[in-house]
């Protein structure tokens, strides 16, 4: 038996649609309570509402969802068969093998006849932002409510003996709603734009492959990123769709393929993780580096993990164009007309110097945001 404490019985579910919670055409009946049921008017045009209420319920559930400081209920019916499928998503336009580069922060593709270079979930930075402030402003009110809870430098008291018991005052309390309702609005953005990124690929093709990483190590290095963006809960959604399709996704090992480091020409050179072009001496092939390692990545047999590094120097004079357009797509300045780009790093680090200077000479040096409470000590 499971114990729930204050606040945090969130879901109630009956075993069958026969006793308990029991749901009906408009209404759900618990005990010899009733409680109707709103129903949207789209239900209707909607194919896929219209599937879910067409199936026989198995359970309802009832679920608890705060909405700032005050608490909304719904009602989930788990009905039988599966899920409405798209006909599009049913027969993929291409057949062949599409590559993905995914990183914390950027999104590669390479199919056989598309390519596309973006920031992923660029969407969800302006709320970062506004969640970040609120999360200042809620430790500088927990900090001036429990001042005896703090050690001098600004750290929390360890052990239970040096503890106290913490105190929230109302506009604690309105923060915190405030705070967990944006968060609760964040996430739903994040799902919504990983399924609609997710179905955009699955039109590509049949076969998805991407690096095997970490992303238990991404969260240590890359953490506000990670949470932000959530790489790995984008790759469980592509890989649910991507065999609800008919298709497949592979994790393809990185320290046999070395895909960032491999030229189809068969030269192996390592790379700085600054450096985010791939320039081979020996072909004279210049590429961005996540779009290369995309188009590399698709010419990996599963099975194996080996590269076929001759078909992808067949298929490169084809496939060239499509990724310098993509290229030039995203970073429009920082490619030049000859085709002889340089990497961003190289760029960024020049504009941010000259934007430093420049601010030096004018008298009025860039001031950073508003800091932590929690000073700094040497």
């Amino acid at each position: 038996m499971r114990f729930k404490g204050k606040h945090q019985l969130d879901t109630v579910e009956g075993k069958s649609n026969e006793t308990g919670l029991v749901g009906r055409s408009d209404r759900v009946v618990w005990r010899g309570l009733t409680l109707p049921a709103y129903l949207p008017r789209r239900a209707l045009r909607d194919p896929v509402l219209a599937h879910g209420l067409t199936a026989p319920v198995k359970y309802v559930r009832l679920v608890r969802r705060r909405m700032g400081e005050r608490s909304c209920f719904w009602v989930q019916l788990i009905c039988e068969g599966t899920a409405y499928q798209q006909p599009n998503l049913r027969t993929p336009a291409e057949r062949g093998a599409v590559g993905l580069d995914l990183g914390p922060s950027t999104l590669a593709m390479v199919s056989k006849t598309a390519a596309r270079l973006e920031p992923f979930c660029a969407d969800l930075d302006p709320q970062a932002a506004q969640i970040r402030r609120d999360q200042r402003h809620l430790d500088r009110q927990r900090r001036a409510n429990n001042p005896d809870n703090y050690l001098p430098n600004g750290t929390v008291k360890n052990g239970r003996k040096g503890r106290r018991h913490w105190r929230a005052s109302q506009r604690q309390r309105c923060t915190q709603a405030r705070l967990a309702n944006r968060q609760r609005r964040v996430a739903a953005q994040r799902k919504s734009l990983h399924g609609r990124l997710a179905q955009q690929i699955i039109r590509q093709g049949r076969t998805f492959l991407l690096a095997k990483v970490s992303y238990r190590a991404w969260q240590r290095r890359f953490g506000r990123s990670v949470v932000r963006r959530a790489p790995g809960l984008f790759v469980q959604i592509l890989t649910r769709l991507a065999e609800s399709a008919g298709g497949q996704v592979h994790s393809v090992p990185t320290r046999t393929t070395k895909l960032s480091q491999t030229c189809p020409c068969g030269s192996v050179s390592k790379k700085p993780r600054a450096l985010r072009v791939h320039h081979c001496e020996r072909c004279g092939v210049r590429m961005q580096r996540d779009l290369y390692s995309a188009y590399l990545i698709r010419f990996v047999d599963p099975d194996t993990d080996l590269l076929h590094a001759d078909q992808a120097r067949e298929a490169w004079p084809g496939a060239e164009s499509l990724l310098r357009a993509a290229w030039q797509q995203a970073h429009p300045t920082h490619q030049p007309a000859s085709g002889g780009a340089r990497g961003t790093s190289h760029v960024r680090r020049r504009t941010a110097a000259w934007r430093q200077s420049r601010s030096s000479a004018e008298g009025s040096p860039a001031q950073p945001k508003s800091p932590d409470a929690v000073a700094r000590h040497a």
